[in-house]
């Protein structure tokens, strides 16, 4: 009796192990790809954002981790950062320093934190703990004191 008992058991276990069919294959991968996150670690870091062609961003880390999870990217460097922003001429306008920055590809946005410092070719000086730039639109707001 207990014979018969451990072969139905491993019959039932046995019918329960079949393949997935090809839908079923799908939802699962479907599903693993929508909450699967990865990370890269980058040292000595040195990006350019191109835009039209011409470099327009340039920045320098020692430090990056870039998560990526479907079409969007966010990459947190720590510092110090160093941006230089070029305008159409290929002439800095604008430079960054910064203890950390954090950057979304998805918006083209730019979390600047700690002790944020933006000079411009024209000497004007900006200081706050805190700054957001949206690359495209040019707009920079803030939450912090400046």
């Amino acid at each position: 009796m207990r014979n018969i008992t451990i072969i139905l058991i491993l019959l039932i276990l046995g019918s329960a192990c079949t393949d997935l069919s090809e839908y079923d294959k799908k939802r699962v991968n479907k599903a693993l790809t929508d909450t699967l996150t990865s990370k890269t670690e980058s040292w000595d870091v040195h990006m350019n954002l191109i835009q039209g062609g011409q470099d327009m961003v340039l920045l320098t880390s020692p430090f990056a981790e870039t998560y990526r999870k479907k079409s969007e990217t966010e990459t947190h460097f720590k510092g110090p950062v160093h941006i230089s922003i070029k305008d159409s001429t290929g002439h800095v306008q604008t430079s960054v320093k910064c203890d950390k920055a954090v950057y979304l590809s998805k918006n083209s946005e730019f979390d600047f934190s700690g002790d944020v410092i933006i000079r411009t070719n024209k000497n004007k000086i900006l200081r706050s703990e805190f700054l957001k730039w949206l690359q495209q639109t040019k707009d920079i707001s803030t939450t912090s004191y400046v």
